[in-house]
């Protein structure tokens, strides 16, 4: 019987996260909300989808600014979405809209 049969937990504990599991948990240390989070998560798979399941660190700005611009252009989304969806493609600090 190999190792990781006798301890599933050691298969587990040396596989690398998901992405979407690594941004979780980047929001959660930051004490974000759960509506940040399921935002973010919701505009990282969009642009995941958008440029053909690729991983996001296969693709550069130009592909962000390509993402901006079809949201922009043939999506109708407000210009805030945009600023938000820069912000969390690029792993700067998010924007917080004024209250």
């Amino acid at each position: 019987m190999a190792a990781d049969d006798t301890n599933p937990g050691v298969a587990a504990a040396t596989t690398k996260p998901k992405l979407l599991q690594l941004v979780q948990d980047a929001v959660r240390r930051k004490h974000y909300s759960s509506r940040t989070e399921d935002s973010y998560v919701h505009w990282i798979k969009r642009f995941v989808y958008f440029h053909g399941k690729l991983h996001p660190a296969e693709l550069g700005e130009p592909a962000v600014t390509a993402f901006l611009n079809h949201l922009a252009r043939e999506r109708n989304v407000a210009p805030l979405d945009p600023r938000w969806a820069t912000a969390i493609l690029s792993a700067r600090d998010t924007p917080h809209p004024a209250r």
